[in-house]
Parts: structure tokens; C-alpha cells; sequence
């Protein structure tokens, strides 16, 4: 599912997933956002990415994306190893996909089972829980 403007007020707001780890959409990268957040490094999933100064890793994605032939499974250790490099420097880092509702999600849930060593069931209803989605 693609998000419309006029559909925003229905997709879920920026949610933090870990202290230091954030989960959000397009709409969420802004420099006066993840600087009044304190995010200083960003794993996009879209087309989508901010300018610096922020540390970037960019994961290709399909033009329409969202589509079910994107296929994270290649990225996932470079993203694990992006991500706790960050938060093992003290840094923020926001996780995004063009809607935050599952390319994102895949990769913050991927790095809750690495970094907190559970599996797929337990890190995804953590993620949950966290997020408040239901």
C-alpha cells in the first residue's frame, strides 16, 4: 500500500522501537525532525533520503515500491551492522520505508531478534507492544 497525502492522518506516527532506534515513513525525514529527535544516522528503504548531515545507508527499492519482489534478505547484515555501529557509538537512528508499515518494520524487527537475541515471535510482538500497533 502506497500512503496519499490525504491519507497521512491514517499512517502511524514516527515510533521509537528501542531507546535509540526509531521506525517512521518518508514524511518522517526532515532535518528539523530527526534533529529535534536527535537521529543522526538514517537506513532508508525508498527513494527517499535526507541530505547531510546525516550517515546514510541507502537499500535500493523498486520504483512502485513496496512491491513483493523486493527482496531485503541480502541487505540485512549490512542494515544490523549499520544500525548497531550506530547505537554503539551513542547515536539515533531512524529506520524508514515510503509508508513505515513494513520494509522498515521488517529490518527493525530483523534487528530486535539480532541485537536482543529472540526470534521471530517474540521480536515481532516486542515490536508491537513498543509501537503500539495492534
Amino acid at each position: 500500500m502506497v500512503w496519499s497525502r490525504e491519507r497521512d492522518a491514517d499512517r502511524p506516527p514516527l515510533s521509537v522501537i528501542l531507546p535509540q532506534l526509531y521506525l517512521g515513513a518518508e514524511s518522517d525525514v526532515t532535518q528539523d525532525r530527526l534533529a529535534s529527535l536527535g537521529i543522526s544516522y538514517v537506513l532508508s528503504v525508498s527513494r527517499c533520503s535526507p541530505s547531510p548531515p546525516f550517515c546514510l545507508l541507502q537499500i535500493p527499492s523498486r520504483p512502485n515500491d513496496d512491491s513483493l519482489w523486493d527482496n531485503l534478505l541480502p541487505w540485512i547484515p549490512q542494515a544490523l551492522h549499520f544500525i548497531d555501529a550506530a547505537m554503539s557509538s551513542g547515536a539515533s537512528v531512524l529506520v524508514h520505508c515510503a509508508a513505515g508499515i513494513s520494509r522498515s518494520p521488517a529490518l527493525a524487527v530483523a534487528y530486535i531478534m539480532y541485537s536482543l537475541e529472540m526470534d521471530l515471535d517474540h521480536a515481532y510482538r516486542t515490536s508491537r507492544r513498543v509501537t503500539g500497533v495492534a
